[in-house]
Parts: C-alpha cells; sequence; structure tokens
C-alpha cells in the first residue's frame, strides 16, 4: 500500500458564487495575510499597493525626529544667529536616548472600509520626555546610559510635565503635518497625476497615488481629533494636559509586537 502523500500546501477556496452577483464584471481584490497586524509601509514597500480589507489593526509609521525641516510650528521658529532651535536640541536628545524617529499611528476603520479612528502609540517611545522644560537631558548623556536617563527623566517629572510634554509634541506633529508634510504629498500628488494620470493601467502609478492618499486621510483624521479633543477641549483650561491620551492608543490597548513593525 502505497504512503499518502504530503506537500503541505494549503488550499484556499473562494466560493464566488456567494460571494459576488453572477455576472458582475467588476474587479475583485482577494486579500490572503498571515498576520492579525497590516503593515501599511512594508506592504506597500514590497507589493506596491495597499489592500483595501478593513483590518482591525494598521499600522503606519511617519518620519519626523530629524526630518522636519527648519523648524516646526510652536517651539522655537529659527533663530537669526544659526543656533539650534528647541525642536532640533529635541531632535539631537532624542538621537541620544536611542527613541524612535518615526511616529507610529494606528489605524481603526469603520464597516464601510473609511477611516474611523486613528491614535498615536508610544509604547516603549519615550521621545516626548525631551520636551519637558525643567530637565535638560542634554547634560545627561555624558553620564549615564540612555535608559537610566528615561527612568531618572521619568521619577523627577510630575503627571503633569509629562502630559505637558505630549501636548507639546501634539502641537509640534500639528505643525510638521500641516506646514510641511501635507503641502509636499499634495504637490506630489499634483505632479503625479498630470504625468500618469492618463495612463490608468499603470498599476505603480495607481499604487503610489493611493499611499498618497491614504497619508493624507490619515493626516487628517488624526489632526481632527487632536484639534477637537485636546486643542479645543472644554478642560484644557484647568493646565492638567489630561485630554492629550484621547489620542494615544490605551496601553492596555497596544500589542507589544506593534513594536516589531518600527522602523
Amino acid at each position: 500500500m502505497k504512503a499518502k502523500r504530503k506537500t503541505r500546501d494549503i488550499l484556499l477556496k473562494l466560493d464566488c458564487d456567494t460571494l459576488f452577483d453572477v455576472g458582475n464584471n467588476e474587479t475583485i481584490e482577494v486579500f490572503i495575510s498571515y498576520s492579525k497586524i497590516e503593515d501599511v509601509n512594508r506592504f506597500f514597500f514590497n507589493y506596491g499597493f495597499i489592500p483595501t480589507s478593513n483590518y482591525p489593526e494598521k499600522l503606519f509609521e511617519i518620519p519626523f525626529w530629524g526630518f522636519a525641516e527648519g523648524y516646526v510650528a510652536n517651539y522655537d521658529d529659527i533663530k537669526p544667529d544659526g543656533k539650534l532651535t528647541g525642536f532640533n536640541v529635541a531632535t539631537l536628545n532624542v538621537m541620544k536616548l536611542f527613541q524612535p524617529t518615526h511616529l507610529q499611528f494606528v489605524v481603526d476603520y469603520d464597516d464601510t472600509g473609511k477611516i474611523d479612528k486613528v491614535n498615536l502609540n508610544l509604547l516603549d517611545n519615550y521621545s516626548f520626555l525631551t520636551l519637558i522644560d525643567k530637565i535638560d537631558v542634554s547634560h545627561m548623556t555624558d553620564n549615564f546610559e540612555p535608559n537610566d536617563i528615561i527612568e531618572l527623566v521619568m521619577q523627577e517629572s510630575s503627571e503633569i510635565d509629562i502630559n505637558k510634554a505630549i501636548y507639546k509634541l501634539l502641537q509640534l506633529i500639528d505643525g510638521y503635518f500641516c506646514k510641511q508634510l501635507c503641502p509636499k504629498l499634495i504637490a506630489f500628488k499634483k505632479e503625479a497625476t498630470e504625468k500618469y494620470g492618463k495612463v490608468k493601467s499603470n498599476a505603480t502609478s495607481s499604487g503610489l497615488l493611493n499611499y498618497v492618499d491614504f497619508q493624507l486621510e490619515l493626516i487628517h483624521k488624526f489632526l481632527e481629533s487632536v484639534k477637537e479633543s485636546v486643542f479645543e477641549s472644554p478642560n484644557k483650561d484647568k493646565g492638567e494636559y489630561e485630554e492629550v491620551f484621547s489620542v494615544i492608543v490605551s496601553p492596555d490597548c497596544c500589542d507589544e509586537e506593534w513594536l516589531n513593525y518600527r522602523f
């Protein structure tokens, strides 16, 4: 008796009659994933498009520390004497502490496939500590290891100090997105549309424009939440800055696997 041959292949069956109307010639996208987490950046860089799946967890990273050009609104505009601005000093300290230079966002979708909510993930990201006014991190890096500095700053800072630093971070993000990143994305989209718009069959250009649209929609949704929940919060005048956590992923909801997707 011959032994059964094992190929270890996985066979996936798509029931078209159940999912689609018979005779419908509309193009259908079938997305097969092997992870519960969808990293939009890596998926686009590897495959050239963004899947339209309404995944419960989509991650997207945007370069920030060290990438903002010249200045960011609300934090010491460029000084005429050429000295480092407050933002550039903070950027230098972020790098000395080996903290992420990118911002990681967690994107939630609604049932219709539209972005419903965008929150900032600060799990194991202490870059905001460089924005605490009363502590000068730059003088500590010569005598302490980065992790020791982070622990010391957290111990020496009050809850309000930390909340205020995150508030300032949100101000910087708002300034960077509005004054630098979005105008560049819009200008790029216009140029790309003029150059490739007539070639509808060009999958590369179509995927690239979708990638730009995704970023613009994500940024708009996040800044809308920041404005409504933080900058225009009725509790803002209390000076405790607790409203910042309305746009930050709660530690209880964070997945440590997200850290593996950081640049």
